[in-house]
């Protein structure tokens, strides 16, 4: 059960949605066309214990695609808040939005925003010419007429429940966030899409369509997992070169998510020379900077199978990713569902590999990695007329975890300043391979036992 927020481009119902729900949740800024998916929130209404699900809709008419609502949309509809700017004369975008939804049989509940303005003029004879009797004069920034809209929704609903118990729509607690990031135009929407099993997201050959963040919930094993599709990220001197501020506020959004995910899927396209765009690998170092658990997919293979083997595709493409082999990546197909099964059964692996590892069992591997190969000299011995100085090797004492996510660990040893940076890497190598964790960044700190004073920076790991 939902209540849609619908209108024209810029007439403030991204503002309504945010003070409804009571977060910044959708971009708000005086453009238009801000507003191109579907944002859900949940509205509680002030004099009620009832919760509904509040939708906030495309500008109507911006774009071909947005002159209409999808038959999947419509059936989980029951009411619409119609806005329009009360401080201007109602245009022919209003009139046909309002015939569109009216043709539909639902309620309707018409808000005149921006009453605040000096322009703000009598609009009964108007509304009056759509057969709507009533109208409720808002301003979103000074907080004016919230409270009538709360008590004509409440109203409005309860004719709805007549007769019926009310349908509570359970909130299903969220047990792993996953963001799927990526350039513009890559397929993020319609990956989203095809995991949804249902068209939530806007799919347009225009790049940079999306650019609020888009969720679904996917039933994985016996866990709730939400989806997160986030708009495009470009080079910095492109986003901030063309000085858009919607595009800029949009990408540092989708980066900020990326701080409150779990899981993140870089989502690629095939390229003919098989390789990761230097975009996307920077985009991915970000991703391992954040220590989040990361999976590669490149899409629409669909258009490159007839040309190249997949086996040859995979090959190429792992000797591309150079420091980042050890991550799983996936040749999917979007529009075709290929691959889409097989890049959640990786997410649920990786989720399965996240876990505690007993320290006798990491001292004993420890101890193994340095039986395997000859001691590393951590300082060369030298000699000063007499005095001699012997040369020092590296000796990691013990080993013991800290922490989960990110999987942490403290290894302890005589020189932990002085430990070179390949070293570093061919151990956490070595550990990744010995207990399977693939795909999982691991942060190592070296520290020395004898005086338990941390001599080098925490060390993440790619």
């Amino acid at each position: 059960m939902a209540i849609a927020i619908v209108g024209r481009p810029n007439v403030g119902k991204s503002s309504l949605f945010n003070r409804l729900v009571e977060q910044r949740q959708s971009l708000v800024w005086n453009q238009a066309g801000v507003t191109r998916d579907r944002v859900v929130g949940r509205w509680q209404l002030s004099q009620s214990s009832e919760k509904y699900e509040l939708w906030d809709m495309a500008g109507w008419g911006y774009g071909k695609s947005l002159r209409s609502i999808p038959k999947e949309w419509l059936n989980e509809i029951k009411l619409f808040i119609f806005v329009v700017d009360g401080s201007v004369p109602l245009t022919a975008l209003d009139r046909d939005c309002f015939s569109y939804i009216r043709a539909l049989n639902k309620p309707i509940i018409l808000v005149a925003n921006k009453s605040d303005k000096k322009s703000f003029g009598e609009l009964s004879l108007e509304v009056s010419d759509l057969g709507v009797s009533k109208f409720i004069s808002l301003s979103i920034e000074q907080k004016r007429g919230i409270g009538e809209l709360e008590e004509e929704v409440a109203l409005k609903m309860e004719k709805l429940h007549i007769g019926k118990k009310p349908v509570k729509k359970r909130v299903k607690k969220i047990d792993r966030r996953v963001l799927i990031l990526g350039r513009p135009n890559v397929g993020k929407s319609s990956l989203i899409n095809r995991i949804a099993g249902t068209r939530i997201s806007v799919v347009s050959e225009i790049s940079g369509t999306t650019r609020d963040l888009v969720n679904c919930q996917r039933k994985i094993g016996s866990q709730t997992w939400q989806f997160v599709d986030s708009a495009g990220v470009r080079k910095k001197s492109k986003i901030y070169g063309r000085n858009d501020a919607v595009e800029i506020f949009s990408a540092k959004k989708a980066l900020m998510e990326l701080k409150q995910s779990d899981f993140c899927i870089l989502l690629s396209e095939v390229h003919p020379k098989v390789q990761l765009p230097t975009q996307d690998k920077k985009i991915f170092r970000m991703i391992r900077e954040s220590l989040i658990p990361s999976v590669i997919a490149v899409n629409k293979w669909d258009q490159m199978k007839a040309n190249r083997k997949e086996r040859s595709y995979q090959r190429a493409l792992t000797a591309d990713l150079g420091e980042f082999v050890y991550t799983p990546t996936l040749l999917i197909s979007a529009k075709t569902g290929y691959h889409v099964k097989a890049l959640l059964e990786s997410l649920r692996k990786m989720e399965r590999r996240i876990r505690k590892i007993s320290t006798p069992k990491l001292n004993q591997w420890l101890t193994s990695v340095q039986k395997e190969r000859q001691p590393r000299i951590a300082k060369k011995g030298s000699k000063k007329g007499k005095l001699r100085t012997q040369t020092q090797y590296l000796k990691y004492t013990y080993m013991v975890q800290t922490g989960e996510r990110p999987m942490s660990f403290h290894i302890f040893c005589n020189s932990p300043h002085l430990i070179p940076r390949d070293e570093k890497r061919y151990l956490e190598n070595r550990f990744r391979l010995e207990f399977k964790l693939e795909g999982i960044p691991l942060q190592f700190t070296y520290r020395g036992k004898s005086s338990g004073k941390r001599f080098s920076k925490v060390k993440k790991s790619r």
